[in-house]
């Protein structure tokens, strides 16, 4: 017997859903499948705790009868190959689970998939206990996974296309669903900042789905450059955070970036000005019309970007500045990070600074840090800026003080459903204030404290490290004065 790989993968959908308590939600390609019945896969790609899918392999493919790996070896984002040792043409079982204490990737909900979501289905079948989103979500996550995916992956990022396309190709497709997954989670700057050089980077287009042709159809070939003045600007919406009891422990853990995870540099914009040597004149104009209300926080950065590109900004430029600047991490951050991390502490960056520095300096740091909020820089294949997508969560347009890293911390605190006081936010300057004061633990990093005078106070119950060595801000959190330890 000859084996299809796809019919045996969906085999196991029948064990695996006889065996679960509760139903968990299937994504990849498999449940591209249940819509559009030309896509192959063997991934089973399910939305699970690390206790369930470890569980699940333990009792459904016992030693005796498949040899188990984790190709990835990590509990995070473990990769599971299951071989049969007695029949070697049996297709490997690849079971690549999402695990929950992971949490969602950014701009996915995994409950908001589950809302409208239908149970898998083999041979007339229906399997409860397994679920696939509608095809409205599925391509929403396929967009989601398309503009976050590693650029390597070119063959990985073409097949997001191709589900992208033939999903949006059904007839029955909403496209007012789709969109409203888009703008619930506040995914449109991003979409519209890197989809199309995301897409040219892999010479694909979206010319043969119905999507395409409404981008073509309604697309204008005029650009607007003029600058929005902030009044007329639509404020940037600001959740109300949810009342979620304390725990009495810190939870999470936001970190600022210039200045505090980055030494050597207080600044990023400042100092990308500087290694261009360009008159900063413009850049100070700017800066003061966003302070008399003049001018957007959004169209501050878009006006800055494109003086960054006048003088011909590379992405190579960033390896140069951090060497003639002598940038570099804090002392022991990745140690700092997977003594958190082995807690379950969250880890997140909410930051004015610019991604191309920290990814110079730290390449893994998706991979590090649960969420980052802060500005990106946007680069064309031979490394040339193409835009940049500013952050909500830095200086905001309110007239009410610098609040926009305390919306961030509240953004996170919320997705992770983490009381605020069991919080914690690490800054080093005034703009940090404000997140400061919202946190449950506040810490002041290697920062100096002389320039708060004149009306700036740093909050009374705050614990300033004036060493640079992350572990000290570890061992703050993890072990907190007496006072402060819960019986």
């Amino acid at each position: 017997m000859k084996y299809i790989d796809l019919a045996e993968a969906k085999k196991q959908m029948q064990t695996i859903s006889s065996y679960l308590d509760e139903p968990l939600l299937l994504i990849g390609g498999i449940a591209v499948n249940q819509y559009d019945v030309t896509r192959q896969s063997q991934d089973i790609d399910l939305i699970c705790s690390h206790e369930t899918a470890t569980n699940l392999v333990r009792d459904l493919y016992p030693s005796d009868i498949w040899r188990r790996r984790d190709v990835k070896n990590d509990e995070y984002r473990p990769s599971y190959y299951l071989e049969h040792k007695h029949d070697n043409k049996y297709p490997v079982i690849k079971f690549g689970p999402k695990i929950k204490e992971r949490g969602a990737y950014k701009y996915l909900d995994w409950e908001q998939l589950k809302k409208d979501a239908v149970p898998f289905k083999y041979k007339n079948e229906t399997f409860d206990k397994i679920l696939v989103p509608s095809m409205e979500a599925l391509c929403y996550t396929k967009i989601v996974s398309f503009l976050g995916r590693n650029k390597s992956q070119k063959e990985k990022l073409r097949q997001d296309i191709r589900d992208i396309t033939e999903l949006t190709n059904i007839d029955s497709f909403q496209i007012g669903v789709f969109l409203n997954y888009i703008f619930s989670n506040r995914m449109e700057e991003e979409l519209v900042s890197n989809l199309h050089s995301r897409i040219s980077h892999i010479d694909e287009s979206l010319e043969g789905s119905n999507i395409g042709k409404l981008i073509k159809l309604f697309s204008k070939q005029n650009v607007v450059n003029e600058p929005i003045e902030a009044k007329n600007c639509v404020p940037m919406m600001q959740p109300q955070p949810q009342i979620i009891d304390t725990q009495n422990i810190t939870r999470l853990v936001a970190f600022d970036l210039d200045g505090t995870l980055i030494k050597g540099i207080r600044h990023s914009w400042t100092v990308v000005w500087r290694h261009l040597n360009v008159d900063s004149k413009g850049q100070l104009q700017r800066k003061e019309k966003f302070r008399k209300k003049q001018l957007s926080y959004l169209d501050w950065c878009r006006l800055d970007g494109e003086d960054f590109k006048k003088n011909g900004l590379n992405k190579a430029h960033f390896q140069e500045i951090i060497k003639s600047h002598g940038l570099a991490l804090t002392k022991n951050l990745r140690e700092g990070l997977k003594a958190l991390r082995d807690k379950g502490i969250k880890t997140a960056v909410i930051s004015g600074g610019i991604d191309a520095l920290l990814y110079e300096l730290l390449p893994d740091a998706d991979e590090l840090f649960d969420e980052i909020l802060i500005n990106r820089f946007v680069f064309s294949d031979i490394g040339d800026l193409k835009s940049i997508s500013a952050t909500e969560y830095d200086w905001d347009d309110s007239k009410i003080g610098v609040v926009g890293k305390r919306r961030g911390l509240e953004r996170v605190c919320e997705k992770y459903n983490i009381s605020m006081e069991d919080s914690a936010f690490v800054g080093d300057d005034l703009n940090d204030i404000e997140a400061m004061k919202s946190a449950g633990l506040k810490i002041f990093y290697c920062g100096d404290t002389r320039e708060f005078v004149n009306g700036n106070h740093l909050p009374q119950d705050i614990a300033i490290i004036p060493e640079n060595d992350f572990l000290k801000i570890v061992e703050r959190v993890l072990n907190p004065p007496i006072g402060e330890q819960v019986d």
